[in-house]
């Protein structure tokens, strides 16, 4: 095992950051599901919801993170054009049309401001966080980005609870994930050993078992040491499971989750008005409901993307465009933290 964790400097395709980038979809997927259920639901459901509330999201951007160094490789004009293809320009597209389904009928509308001044008042917020640490990572970098890391957890906790204090807070999650990508040959030996892992399993175990029970942890500083091991923890975990033909299932998805993760929310929105209308007022067949359209809509979208290229243009812009749209070059659907 110590041989196949591997960082993307190695110039290899690594199995299980498609693997976990996958799992941390689906359970995002997952909590929108619970969130867009408007009736009462099984305590046990919302617990266990919340057991993968501290993790998701840093999981992301920490996997983001890591893939820094490689994007950093690339003339600095290729580096921004991929960003502002995979990762900009998705993001205004399903900005748009989220923020136009949302307001449809709204006299005064603030277009600007919902997309630039406070991108938080949609579901695509991430992708507006992962664009400025892309652009940040820039600078940022290396020992640059070590040194950033505390002060950055230091402005989330000054910040407070609120949107300001989770940029922070992810931001480091992303600089933490450019130091290990670049320390791998010391970090990944630490993390394999098995007093280690043992450690960092009970740390994975009692912070998700104080998060189902209420215990606010999800953006908190004061929490970020446990929750970087618990990441820490499940990463020798994931690696034995993306070579098992489910872990390649997971991971074949996982690299395509910025189509899933644009889709998801205002299709799961649409279905529960539908199961509605049609009179189900049942909360768990309302969260299945959700839950079961919004993974539907990934795979479809997809499918439709491998079939019909021209597609492609709802979630990648560039300078490949007339190829793609020609049929060309195949197109694919690119994860999140490319």
């Amino acid at each position: 095992m110590g041989e196949t964790v591997l960082t993307p400097a190695s110039g290899k395709h690594l199995g299980w950051m498609d693997t976990l980038r996958g799992l941390a979809v689906f359970l995002v997927i997952f909590e929108h599901a619970i969130l867009l259920t408007p009736v009462p639901l099984p305590e046990w459901l919302v617990h266990a919801s919340n057991v993968f509330a501290p993790f998701r999201i840093p999981a992301l951007m920490f996997l983001s993170g890591m893939l820094l160094p490689k994007s950093l490789e690339k003339p600095g004009g290729v580096y921004l054009r991929g960003k502002c293809s995979r990762i900009v320009w998705p993001y205004l597209i399903w900005s748009v049309m989220i923020w136009g389904l949302a307001n449809w009928g709204d006299d005064r509308p603030n277009l600007f401001g919902e997309l630039f001044v406070n991108p938080t008042t949609t579901p695509m917020w991430f992708l507006a966080y992962l664009a400025v640490y892309y652009a940040v990572g820039l600078f940022l970098n290396g020992w640059r980005g070590l040194a950033a890391i505390v002060p950055s957890m230091l402005a989330s906790a000054v910040i407070g609870d609120n949107n300001g204090g989770r940029f922070f807070y992810l931001l480091a999650f992303f600089l933490l994930g450019d130091c290990i990508s670049r320390n791998a040959d010391k970090v990944f030996p630490l993390i394999l050993r098995r007093e280690v892992r043992i450690l960092a399993a009970m740390v994975a175990v009692g912070l998700a078992t104080a998060s189902a029970f209420g215990v606010h942890v999800k953006y908190i500083p004061l929490y970020s040491i446990p929750v970087f091991v618990s990441i820490a923890a499940i990463i020798p975990l994931v690696e034995r499971l993306s070579r098992s033909k489910v872990g390649k299932a997971i991971g074949g998805y996982g690299q395509h989750t910025i189509i899933f993760y644009v889709l998801h929310w205002p299709v799961m929105v649409y279905a529960w008005n539908l199961l509605a209308k049609l009179g189900v007022s049942n909360g768990l067949v309302l969260a299945a409901g959700n839950l079961a359209a919004g993974l539907a809509a990934g795979y479809i979208a997809l499918a439709l993307v491998r079939r019909y290229p021209r597609l492609a243009i709802l979630f990648r812009f560039d300078l490949q465009l007339r190829q793609v749209a020609a049929g060309k070059v195949r197109a694919h659907g690119e994860s999140t933290s490319n």
